[in-house]
């Protein structure tokens, strides 16, 4: 199964953006718009209408259909991340030039496709039903668990995730602006 992205002329250039930026992945064959088209064609020919590409042994279709279609938060693309700094630089260069920080840790890219960036310890965490805790920063940067053992997780209403790593405060690439930021960096003791 390979999912299939719908761009409006954008499809080569987010292929290639997306295997630079995991650095896992490579672009397959791109099938471009022919001259003699019997179709009417929603872009000149020789662009790109349908490129292959591959993140991390997944394919996916990219595919420039026109702008009939836009992405929206009902489908995003979850990216499990060895580390903080690892999700930082996903971060980053997912919300360069036009992408955006969305609430409870999600992000838009500059096409407009949404993204979910998580650290391995938190879905380890998750996983095992580690009742630890993450924390959550409210709109402030406050932290809502009282007790800083445990938080709700925003994501599955009526579960509870583990704290090896939990979000402790810092600004978050502007992600505390809305009620449910996780903090993904090491989670402090008291005292510390």
């Amino acid at each position: 199964i390979s999912p299939c992205l719908w761009f409006n002329g954008e499809a080569e250039e987010a292929a290639n953006f997306y295997v630079d930026t995991f650095r896992d992945g490579s672009v397959g064959k791109i099938g471009r718009y022919p001259e003699d088209n019997p179709f009417p064609a929603p872009f000149p020919a020789g662009t790109a209408m349908m490129v292959e590409f591959t993140l991390f042994g997944q394919s996916y279709q990219a595919l420039n259909g026109g702008p009939e279609f836009t992405f929206s938060e009902a489908i995003s693309l979850s990216v499990v991340c060895s580390d903080q700094a690892e999700l930082d630089r996903y971060f980053n260069a997912l919300t360069a030039d036009g992408g955006s920080p969305q609430p409870c840790g999600w992000l838009k890219d500059k096409y407009g496709l949404s993204w979910q960036l998580v650290t391995e310890g938190i879905m380890a965490n998750y996983h095992s039903g580690d009742q630890a805790g993450i924390e959550f920063l409210d709109h402030d940067g406050a932290l809502q668990a009282g007790d800083r053992g445990g938080g709700v997780s925003p994501h599955l209403p009526g579960h509870r995730i583990g704290a090896e790593e939990a979000v402790v405060g810092e600004g978050l690439h502007g992600l505390g602006h809305d009620a449910c930021s996780l903090v993904t960096r090491p989670r402090r003791t008291r005292g510390t």
